[in-house]
């Protein structure tokens, strides 16, 4: 496999001297490419003598540089990291990392001058600017927290806050700057579900890393307001300028997202200040721990390609391209003119947008949190294969976007997905089918304080098999006195009766039984039966429900079947049989008693549908919207205006 490339900026210095990021400066437009303001970056060279870049003798450099970078490259540049050859450079931030704990409430947004020259907080000595760029950071704006009752304990620089909560992937730090951040979501099929539950609908050019953001966006009217302000003072930058063209700096004024205590884990460097105070500059932040406005998140878009149960019909239309890259379109040569970002030419229309995935967990709230994608029942339209990497080469590459002029740049997205998603290995599933359940059954048979046996025949008497063994569900409706079609499996020879295994169970004279029914489209989870006084169920019982299950084509509800205890497993991420094994056991535990069901993060659920994703995708199906999503809705229309919001008639 193709080594993947480290992508570098054009406008950074060359050569093998190392480069630290200082600050970032202002905000200015580009004449070059219209569709993307840039960054002012500043950049300092870290002396070869100093071991550690960033240290505070790596700043005592003389020599500075100036560079410029597209808003979409944000995500990919943060202060403090290195650079060599225009290309970053991993460095061990774990001697500069601290946690900070402190409330978003007491913070006050003021430039680094007027840190030093008004309350003498942060000289330059502190944070060695050097003469060529104290200019620039004199006017870089910084968010001061009090802890503790010290004003200046905490110093984060607002591009930190911006890049960090607000521009986390290209097309959000774009959106931002371009003063559509909200047009990046269906305002109107996003909102509160109730319980926790909250959904947000993607438009088709967002990509799902970037829901949760837009989620909490959607949701607290704190962070619109920061996103509403940011721009609007940026764009009254440049018509409020009468001496011809506006001077190339805007200082980015912006505050948390939210409102409350939060703890961060940030690198930074401690600054002088008065005995018995603990000061510290935020150069980096790596994560925080805030919460967010929901405990769920259900993702809906556009345009989602989710495969439904009939994609394999070769009858559906064509409708979407997937795309199956070339690897040798990912190759990483020696020379140092290619994978650089040109931040003054536009992308090319005739390539692939290439997507490049920074592996950052930035919510602790997140942490083993999945967004829950609704599942399709039937699509109109499939894809067709097309392999990548046929147009011409491309020497460069842009975030940015507009006049597809004759540049042959290729676009590119920076995103920041969570790294345990990305570093987690797709497992290796097996079919859930009844030789699965045979495999599992076989490792309950070992276990000592079972007796296992197969329901080989439902006559007047059960006749009992030590092997594995099925029965057949009934195939003929005796009230409608016509065939039940879902009996009928069909294969290449005329179908077969679709089988079931019911497997009884005995433990210490108590009874419970196991019921695998054969797939076949229609998905059947596991089922565990017992009657209430723990005793055998009679063949007549068995045949009405058998019988009853095939017309409904599924297992009988818990309200058809009040003299059973049950509990249902699902065949959900069936990595190995062990796996089965365990959800089999657990079952049989929870119908004979001797475990509570419904307990902790048992697989077991006594109720339909199967999963718990499913029973909030169905709920969003049909809820009407709360009085409080009501409210959100009047708040934001409010906030951005009644003609962006208004004409749905509600």
């Amino acid at each position: 496999m193709a080594k993947k490339p480290v992508y570098g900026i054009k406008t950074f210095p060359r050569g093998e001297h190392l480069w630290r990021v200082v600050l970032f400066g202002g905000i200015s437009k580009n004449p070059r490419v219209p569709s993307e303001p840039v960054i002012e970056v500043l950049l300092s060279r870290v002396p070869d003598d100093v071991t550690d870049p960033l240290s505070p003798a790596a700043l005592t450099s003389n020599q500075k540089f100036n560079a410029k970078i597209g808003v979409g490259m944000l995500p990919y540049v943060s202060i403090s990291s290195c650079w060599r050859n225009r290309r970053p450079i991993p460095v061990n931030t774990g001697n500069f990392q601290r946690t900070l704990a402190f409330d978003t409430a007491k913070v006050r947004i003021l430039t680094i001058g007027e840190l030093y020259e008004k309350h003498k907080v942060m000289p330059p000595s502190a944070y060695n600017f050097g003469t060529a760029h104290w200019r620039i950071a004199a006017q870089t704006m910084v968010a001061a927290i009090e802890v503790r009752g010290d004003p200046w304990a905490v110093i984060i620089p607002t591009i930190e806050l911006i890049r960090f909560y607000y521009g986390a992937s290209t097309r959000l730090a774009q959106e931002l700057f371009w003063g559509r951040y909200h047009n990046t979501f269906n305002y109107e099929k996003s909102g509160d579900l109730g319980d926790g539950v909250h959904r947000i609908h993607l438009k088709d050019f967002i990509d799902d890393t970037d829901a949760w953001t837009l989620a909490r966006f959607r949701s607290s009217t704190h962070m619109q307001m920061q996103v509403r302000a940011l721009y609007n003072d940026y764009q009254r930058f440049g018509t409020d300028w009468h001496g011809g063209n506006p001077p190339p700096f805007y200082p980015l004024r912006c505050g948390f997202p939210f409102e409350g205590g939060t703890e961060i884990r940030a690198v930074g460097l401690p600054l002088p200040g008065p005995t018995g105070t603990n000061r510290f500059l935020v150069l980096r932040m790596l994560k925080c721990s805030a919460s967010f406005p929901f405990d769920q998140l259900v993702r809906t878009r556009d345009n989602d390609n989710i495969k439904g149960e009939n994609c394999d019909d070769p009858n559906l239309p064509h409708g979407w391209v997937t795309l199956i890259e070339n690897e040798d379109d990912e190759e990483s040569p020696d020379d140092e003119d290619k994978n650089l970002v040109n931040t003054d030419d536009e992308p090319s229309k005739d390539c692939e947008i290439l997507k490049i995935d920074i592996h950052e967990d930035r919510f602790a709230f997140l942490a083993g949190k999945e967004l829950i994608k609704p599942k399709k029942d039937k699509q109109k339209v499939r894809g067709f294969p097309v392999i990548t990497g046929t147009n011409p080469p491309v020497p460069g590459l842009s975030t940015g976007e507009g006049m597809w002029g004759e540049i042959r740049n290729r676009p590119i997205k920076v995103r920041t997905p969570k790294a345990e998603d990305l570093k987690r290995p797709k497992p290796v599933l097996i079919p859930a089918t009844l030789d699965t359940f045979f495999q599992a059954i076989e490792q309950l048979r070992a276990t000592p304080e079972f007796a296992v046996r197969f329901i080989a025949n439902l006559g007047n008497e059960i006749d009992f098999s030590l092997v594995p063994a099925c029965v057949e569900f009934p195939k003929r409706n005796p009230a409608k006195k016509k065939p039940i079609t879902w009996s009928i499996v069909p294969d290449s020879n005329g179908g077969y009766t679709r089988r079931v295994a019911i497997v009884e169970i005995e433990h210490q004279d108590r009874l419970c039984y196991v019921v695998e029914g054969e797939r076949h489209k229609t998905a059947l989870a596991t089922l565990f039966m017992a009657k209430h006084d723990l005793t055998r169920i009679d063949p007549a019982e068995w045949r009405r429900f058998l019988r009853e299950s095939a017309i409904r084509s599924r297992w009988m509800s818990k309200s058809q079947t009040p003299e059973f205890r049950r509990a249902k497993t699902t065949h959900g991420n069936l990595d190995c049989v062990d796996t089965f094994a365990e959800r089999i056991q657990s079952g049989i535990k929870t119908v004979l008693g001797l475990v509570e069901a419904d307990t902790g993060k048992s697989e077991i659920k006594d109720s339909e549908p199967v999963t718990a994703q499913k029973n909030v995708v169905d709920q969003l199906v049909q809820r009407t919207w709360n009085s409080e999503a009501r409210s959100d809705d009047n708040d934001a229309r409010n906030l951005f205006g009644k003609q962006e919001f208004d004409g749905t008639g509600r």
